[in-house]
């Protein structure tokens, strides 16, 4: 069953100087001439749920491959895991939403041990993939994610794994075992690990792209192999930009914190 949506109104909001949505909105601007401002009013409310963990172990054995001794021994005494973060914006009624925005998550895990090993999208997966696109994202044991330059050989789904919005396969690659579906929502991204175990993303749209798209966000991170669950914050916040008297200025929006504590499946 999937996660309830948690969904959130802005609690707060501030002038940005997003340099990145501003060269965005330059961009778009020559492309777009007949597009007038709209104003710095948000539109959007957010909806998130509560992580998916997934220990990569356990999915490596619904594949039918053992994790290699070589790779067990770097993990020493911990385990990888998978998180997958969900995060939509929904347009409020009666109003236009904004010809291109940015939009913020990151997640903090209480745990001091914990170390984030990979995430997507990063800063380079727009170089690879056109927005909209469809791909098999590699999953190692160790939890790096990857996008292969070649298409993966999908075998058959991974059985007793329901996850919503990427589905797990197993693979007969040599380097991957398992493989996430995963799509590409939006026409920049920045993103980086964060200390204990914690990423973050600014992900920025046009409207010639997916405004309101259901958005998945990957994550994988190193935990002590006695841990049954994890215990997270999530934090969100929408920018937009306008011109107000000829000059450019954003607007950014943060929307109340969320704490999830999630069981490693």
């Amino acid at each position: 069953m999937p996660d309830k949506l948690v969904r959130l109104a802005a609690s707060s909001s501030q002038d940005v100087d997003d340099q990145v949505l501003f060269r965005l909105a330059e961009d778009f601007e020559e492309t777009s001439p007949d597009r007038g401002d709209e104003d710095l009013d948000n539109p959007f409310d957010l909806a998130v749920t509560a992580p998916r963990a997934l220990d990569i172990s356990t999915l490596y054995e619904r594949a039918g491959q053992a994790v290699p001794a070589n790779i067990q021994a770097a993990l020493g005494p911990k385990r990888a895991v998978l998180l997958l973060h969900n995060i939509t914006p929904f347009a409020r009624p009666g109003t236009r939403p904004p010809r291109l925005w940015g939009l913020g998550y990151m997640v903090r895990s209480s745990n001091a041990q914990a170390a984030t090993v990979s995430l997507l999208p990063e800063d380079g997966t727009r170089d690879k993939l056109a927005v909209g696109a469809n791909v098999s994202v590699g999953l190692s044991t160790s939890g790096a994610l990857a996008i292969p330059d070649q298409q993966l050989n999908l075998l058959s789904q991974l059985p007793g794994v329901s996850v919503e919005a990427a589905q797990l396969s197993a693979t007969a690659d040599v380097r991957f075992a398992v493989a996430l579906d995963w799509r590409l929502t939006v026409t920049g991204v920045q993103s980086g690990p964060l200390d204990s175990g914690g990423a973050r993303w600014n992900l920025y749209q046009s409207d010639d792209g997916l405004l309101t798209e259901h958005h998945v966000l990957l994550h994988t991170l190193l935990l002590p192999e006695d841990s049954n669950d994890i215990t997270v914050h999530v934090d969100t916040w929408m920018r937009t930009s306008a011109r107000w008297f000829g000059w450019r200025k954003g607007r950014h929006w943060d929307y109340p914190q969320q704490k999830f504590t999630v069981g490693l499946g």
